[in-house]
């Protein structure tokens, strides 16, 4: 009991760490258009976008990845943008707040929750020698591949994604009397199409794998609890 103990903690150390590797990339003039392009922007590039004009990218296919994202740069992407993208201006000049945005940024700041439950479990795993706060640690797990889960859906798709909604403002504003549109794949102005697109990078799915050892694993340690106290 007492390796597996040691194990699961070493395990929830891993993850803690795969929030430092990049979980995702988006692409497409639909990502672009919502993108923030100043001085700290590069931070969250791709290589290949960074060496790319500016007029490369907008005319870049959905598959071409721009931005790359680990857990800690959506955190450090909202710290420095999140009131850029919260209030969006309407056709009429009315500023008005978009709460599909505000909801989002709520999401990414689950990531602290995140840290903060990952290093609770540690502590409960090597200090309760016990177990008693094992199942604890097991609800933990599940609320934390719920908030990956929320996070992963709110970029996955357009009409929840920052980057979406805020590029189909710019572009109603520079376009008024235009037809501009979301859909899952994008955003259709006229006859021209802004195309949007996440792809999952390793990175992610280590998280998911390692979140998901840290629920079997602590699972295990629950029976074995039992075990142990009807034995």
């Amino acid at each position: 009991m007492q390796i597996t103990r040691y194990i699961t903690a070493g395990i929830i150390i891993f993850f803690l760490i795969t929030m430092l590797f990049d979980w995702f990339t988006l692409g497409g003039r639909g990502v672009f258009t919502g993108f923030e392009l100043d001085e700290n922007s590069s931070q969250f590039m791709t290589k290949e976008a960074v060496d790319m004009s500016k007029a490369q990218i907008e005319s870049s296919v959905p598959e071409v990845a721009i931005l790359q994202y680990s857990p800690k740069d959506l955190l450090d992407y909202v710290k420095l943008y999140e009131d850029d993208y919260k209030t969006l201006k309407g056709i009429d000049g009315e500023v008005k707040t978009s709460w599909a945005i505000v909801i989002q940024t709520i999401y990414i700041k689950g990531f602290y929750v995140v840290l903060a439950i990952a290093l609770l479990s540690v502590l409960f795993l090597v200090f309760d020698k016990k177990l008693r706060t094992i199942e604890w640690s097991r609800g933990l797990s599940v609320l934390t591949m719920l908030i990956m889960g929320l996070n992963y859906a709110a970029l996955k798709i357009p009409f929840l994604s920052m980057f979406a909604l805020k590029a189909r403002s710019l572009l109603r504003l520079k376009n008024v009397l235009s037809s501009v549109t979301l859909n899952m794949n994008g955003i259709n102005m006229n006859n021209e199409f802004y195309p949007y697109n996440l792809m999952e990078k390793t990175g992610f799915f280590i998280a998911i794998g390692t979140c998901v050892l840290w629920f079997v694993l602590t699972t295990v340690l629950v029976e074995m609890k039992k075990d142990k106290e009807y034995s």
